[in-house]
């Protein structure tokens, strides 16, 4: 994630980073960090193993939970733009929007949203639908109608209905689970 405040670009390691792992200025650090959630390190069930982001090449996060609606952000690695883009991403990216009645959007380099995955499931894409993503694919307006009726605060849905990335996914692939190495030991982008 880039980090205004720090000058720090997508992609690259905090100069923060205390040699044992975390931050080595926590409890002062930016706003920006404080707000970020990674989806990968929330939950070992969330996220299938290959959606590790220095594998896959993506990383998704979180936008705020404590009001509705909110947004999944895809960021992709700059060296490789469309990782995202493919069949197995794009059923569980159009499953999580549905399930969590927000919006998941591929940003591009730039914070630039390029493909919103909404509820509805319909895919809209900045080429094509360039009122959807206003200021330069810096804002987003999926239409209210391609939401589904439940406002409550996104933290208040998800608890509740979660979401299974086992059930969108070839049983070869779900089946292989999700080792409980890892989370805490490879550090994300």
């Amino acid at each position: 994630m880039a980090i205004r405040e720090l000058d720090k670009p997508a992609w690259t390691p905090c100069a923060h980073l205390a040699p044992e792992g975390g931050c080595s200025i926590w409890g002062t650090h930016p706003a920006s960090c404080r707000s970020f959630t990674c989806l990968w390190r929330r939950s070992d069930a969330l996220l299938p193993p290959q959606m590790f982001p220095p594998d896959c090449g993506f990383m998704l996060s979180l936008d705020q939970t404590e009001t509705w609606p909110t947004v999944v952000k895809v960021c992709c690695d700059a060296a490789r733009p469309d990782a995202w883009d493919q069949p197995r991403w794009r059923e569980i990216f159009a499953g999580l929007a549905e399930a969590w009645n927000c919006a998941v959007v591929i940003v591009e380099a730039g914070v630039r949203g390029a493909v919103a995955f909404a509820p509805s499931g319909k895919v809209f894409s900045r080429a094509e639908d360039p009122g959807i993503f206003p200021d330069e694919g810096r804002g987003l307006a999926v239409p209210a109608l391609d939401y589904g009726p439940d406002r409550r605060a996104p933290v208040e849905r998800i608890a509740e209905v979660g979401f299974s990335w086992k059930e969108l996914l070839p049983p070869s692939l779900a089946e292989r689970g999700r080792g409980t190495t890892g989370r805490g030991s490879r550090s994300g982008p």
